[in-house]
């Protein structure tokens, strides 16, 4: 029975379809490519979308920031002195200008401001003052809230007015800077010293060069303040100053009022220089009381010629040191901050009614999202669950340029096993072909009767039979 032109078309098409598969490589290998490309478009326009969205975010958020820091201090000292709306934006433009043209910016101002308020300071004494509380922290290195309380504190003591506070800052830097304490430890003194001074009627300059020579006598701080104190005190005792009249010294002058504390001391001190040590001694604690002998033996002796002049001429000196301490690369740095600040302060000023009014109308929508989940607690994993899908699919999305390409590796793989399967269905087309043919057809059907006789007929099992035994004795 021969085989139909029909059964050779239909095998060759079997062939062409299942063993010759270079269209389909071809083919994969071209969905590959594609894929790879186009997730690496998608990644590549994602990151583009993120760095221009950063960037254009960046300065928004970051001065939005940097304007609630300011914002909030101003609030506070709004809150604090009562200001009014005039007169908080007075002190917010005080606070902007001296942000930007000074090495503290504008929230470490209006911190300062605060400070100022709490002290009492009305908003125009706190216009007036801030500006030399800023040098006088600047030219002593000493933090600006600790500053503003020593100032303040100062200026109050001695009944000054606000626009005394240049004076202030002048006096009490030349006094830190010319004797062996710090801001610190002269406002430390000031506190229990200032108010009975200005009772005696002694200046500020006075009470500092006395405070400063004790401070170089390593008499400082609290324990200064309370020497300096017990000291004013018994000058006016009548009986101290009647201990005064026998050593030929007098407490008050002509018109009868107190003469400076240093005077008295720099005469006590001549009075008793040749005197023995203990008796010496003896005067000084009968005149100053165990508490101050030692600051008072001390003051006694005490060179008070260059502290003195450099308080006299301390006109100016909180700002000519805030200067120098601020002329070299930190004073830049700090300025150039304070600048960048500024500009910051001006942008998220611009930007925070618009923030404001989002905020705002989230907060009236939450109000309203708030009443719905109370009356609606039955949607609530509903609403869970869809936002648990809106993150998924966000997900999904940033990386989906990353899957189509991870998408290639199984068509790589496939593709292995595809050449692997090549070279066995060319082998197999090869035999179709061969049988496909009329030689191979006859090949094929005598291999078959072939194979039938030595399987079914008894010759061809005796055959089988000889020929194994001569195969046996071939090996012996």
């Amino acid at each position: 029975m021969g085989i139909s032109q029909g059964a050779i078309r239909a095998g060759r098409a079997f062939v062409e379809i299942y063993a010759d598969n270079s269209r389909l490589v071809r083919g994969m290998r071209l969905a590959e490519q594609r894929l790879k490309q186009f997730g690496a478009k998608i990644e590549q326009l994602g990151r583009k979308f993120i760095r221009f969205g950063s960037v254009m975010a960046a300065p928004f958020v970051l001065s939005t920031k940097v304007f609630v820091g300011f914002d909030d201090q101003m609030r506070t000292l709004q809150a604090v002195i009562g200001a009014t709306a005039d007169e908080f934006e007075m002190l917010t433009d005080k606070a902007k200008e001296l942000g930007r043209t000074t090495s503290f910016t504008a929230a470490q101002v209006a911190a300062g401001m605060v400070e100022l308020g709490r002290q009492g300071f009305n908003p125009r004494e706190i216009e007036n003052s801030i500006g030399s509380v800023l040098a006088l922290s600047r030219a002593t290195a000493t933090d600006l809230a600790e500053t503003s309380l020593i100032a303040s504190g100062t200026l109050r003591a001695f009944a000054l007015n606000a626009t005394a506070m240049g004076r202030v800052a002048d006096v009490l830097t030349a006094t830190a800077n010319n004797s062996a304490q710090t801001l610190t430890d002269l406002g430390e003194a000031m506190k229990y010293t200032a108010p009975i001074a200005a009772e005696y009627n002694l200046t500020l300059e006075d009470t500092a060069k006395v405070l400063g020579a004790l401070a170089n006598f390593q008499i400082k701080g609290s324990l200064a303040g309370t020497t300096m104190k017990n000291i004013l005190l018994r000058l006016v005792d009548p009986k101290i100053q009647a201990e005064l009249a026998k050593l030929g010294i007098k407490a008050t002058n002509s018109t009868g009022a107190l003469r400076k504390v240093a005077d008295v001391l720099s005469d006590v001190g001549q009075a008793t220089e040749k005197m023995p040590n203990a008796k010496r001694l003896a005067i000084f604690n009968e005149l100053f009381g165990m508490r101050a002998v030692a600051g008072g033996a001390k003051l006694t002796k005490g060179a008070f010629a260059q502290l003195n002049n450099a308080i006299d001429n301390a006109a100016g000196k909180a700002e000519k040191t805030a200067q120098i301490m601020d002329s070299g690369l930190g004073g830049a740095l700090r300025m150039l901050w304070s600048a960048i600040e500024g500009i910051a302060i001006e942008i998220g000023e611009s930007v925070a009614p618009m923030f404001g009014l989002w905020a705002q109308k989230l907060q009236i929508l939450s109000g309203i999202i708030s009443k719905w989940v109370s009356q609606h607690r039955g949607f609530i994993m509903m609403l869970a669950t869809i936002t648990v899908g809106a993150i998924a699919a966000g997900a999904a999305l940033m990386g989906m340029g990353t899957a189509l390409k991870l998408m290639a590796l199984p068509l790589s793989v496939a593709f292995g096993l595809f050449s692997l399967l090549t070279g066995t269905l060319t082998v197999i087309k090869g035999l179709l072909l061969a049988l496909l043919t009329p030689l191979g057809t006859v090949a094929a059907a005598l291999g078959a009767l072939t194979t039938a006789w030595f399987t079914m007929s008894k010759y061809g099992a005796e055959t089988l039979t000889w020929l194994g035994h001569l195969v046996v004795t071939v090996r012996r």
